[in-house]
């Protein structure tokens, strides 16, 4: 599999391609991680039901299948909502679907085994009649970023 995705930098750059892709296609992105070892890519698709818990409970599947495969990258793309915060808005611990100043994006998360993180996202636009298209994708700088969500950290277990 030495054709396989590397790094935090080139899973984003897989990602960011086929989030759009799909998106372009479907006019929705369902949500999904790429999981990536020596041996394997291994692609989980979900559906959220909102069940309390749910997300979590997945994304501790996604971090034991990334140590049971010894992945060296993983990556993950879903629809989300977004805002922009500062030191004393985070200390309020509003969701962002609760923001009224919240945008809809199509995100995007990459990293990799040595502990680099990539993320990035497209604003979704959508028209008087609901019709949606993809602004640019803006990548984010994430050097020195305290980078928290929680869909972050499924390789962390595996760094130490």
């Amino acid at each position: 599999m030495s054709d396989t995705i590397k790094n935090a930098e080139e899973m984003l750059k897989h990602l960011a391609e086929f989030s759009k892709d799909c998106f372009d296609k479907n006019g929705e992105v369902m949500p999904m991680w790429i999981i990536v070892s020596d041996k394997e890519i291994i692609p989980v698709l979900t559906q959220f039901s909102g069940a309390p818990g749910e997300k979590q409970e997945l994304f501790k599947f996604i971090q034991a299948k990334a140590k049971e495969v010894d992945a060296h990258v993983v990556g993950f793309m879903a629809e989300a909502w977004s805002v922009q915060r500062t030191a004393e808005d985070d200390a309020r611990h509003v969701v962002p679907s609760e923001c009224d100043d919240r945008i809809e994006v199509v995100q995007v998360i990459a990293e990799d085994r040595k502990g680099n993180h990539r993320m990035g996202h497209y604003v979704i636009n959508r028209d008087k009649d609901g019709n949606a298209t993809l602004g640019p994708f803006d990548e984010f700088d994430t050097k020195g970023a305290q980078i928290e969500g929680i869909f972050v950290g499924s390789l962390e277990k595996l760094n130490g």
